[in-house]
């Protein structure tokens, strides 16, 4: 069979199997998100009506539309958090939870969703994410805390802490951190759960410089390997300058495909009801 190679962080580079790359583009026949017909609700009036959606894998996918679009709600959707009441929802061709079993799915929250005073380390964050791949170990691994983990697990943690230039904070607190840093440890937990999907609520909100070129820069690195990353996000130029697609969402899709024909005008006009367009004159 012929064999690929596949890049890895900091050059490390591995020849496999076609059959055996979990990252590949092209390699799988099914779309790393597809949503058929999807409603959504907390009880009351739909949050998310008529969702149709097919999205191809590899690639870096903007999510965009204003305060109370859904685009939480479709994350809680898309991680196994929420189910919906009504349409279809498959993820790589399986259901949600039969991935999220697989730690397929990685979610980065926005940060005040977040108990910034609870007394864990950046390492421990971080081998958090491993937690599912420890699970699938069996008995007795899967009982040990995190910290008793395999060497495997902490290389994965050391790796995903270097990509984003965070090795050197690995004792400090959480807490102690800076907005921007924070931020960075998140992603580098999803990199370390292996995940396919990275899921990513306002990744650059509050964000500093240095930070945000770190934070694009292991974009496209994982987006390169063949991760599907999904990123709400208000900010439209970079959407236009760094997204691959763009989904404009309000309730169910307005608009979707390449950034300069999903984010016009027409369309943001539409999908903002009228109201202020962040980063756009009004139409």
């Amino acid at each position: 069979m012929r064999n690929s190679t596949i890049t890895m962080f900091k050059g490390e580079t591995r020849d496999l199997p076609v059959s055996d790359l979990r990252f590949g583009r092209g390699v799988e026949e099914s779309p790393a998100i597809e949503a058929e017909n999807i409603a959504a609700t907390y009880g009351g009036p739909p949050v998310l009506h008529n969702l149709n959606l097919r999205l191809p894998g590899g690639e870096l996918i903007a999510l965009i539309g204003p305060n109370g679009a859904g685009k939480s709600t479709f994350f809680k959707l898309l991680s196994g958090v929420m189910r919906p009441i009504e349409g279809r929802l498959s993820v790589m061709g399986q259901e949600v939870g039969q991935q999220r079993a697989q730690s397929a799915i990685a979610y980065v929250p926005q940060e005040e969703s977040i108990d910034w005073d609870f007394p864990i380390s950046v390492r421990e964050v971080i081998l958090a994410g491993r937690f599912g791949r420890m699970r699938q170990e069996g008995f007795p691994g899967r009982l040990f805390p995190p910290w008793f983990a395999r060497r495997e697990h902490h290389d994965a943690a050391r790796r995903a802490l270097d990509a984003v230039e965070m090795l050197h904070c690995e004792t400090r607190p959480i807490g102690a951190l800076s907005g921007g840093q924070k931020k960075r440890v998140f992603l580098a937990r999803a990199l370390a759960q292996d995940a396919r999907i990275l899921l990513l609520d306002e990744p650059l909100a509050g964000v500093d410089a240095r930070s945000a070129e770190v934070i694009f820069n292991v974009f496209h690195r994982a987006r390169n390997e063949g991760r599907t990353l999904i990123l709400v996000t208000h900010d439209l130029a970079s959407a236009e300058k760094y997204a691959d697609r763009a989904v404009l969402i309000n309730r169910t899709v307005i608009a979707e495909g390449k950034p300069s024909e999903v984010l016009t005008l027409e369309n943001l006009a539409q999908a903002f009801e009228g109201g202020y367009i962040p980063g756009r004159r009004s139409a």
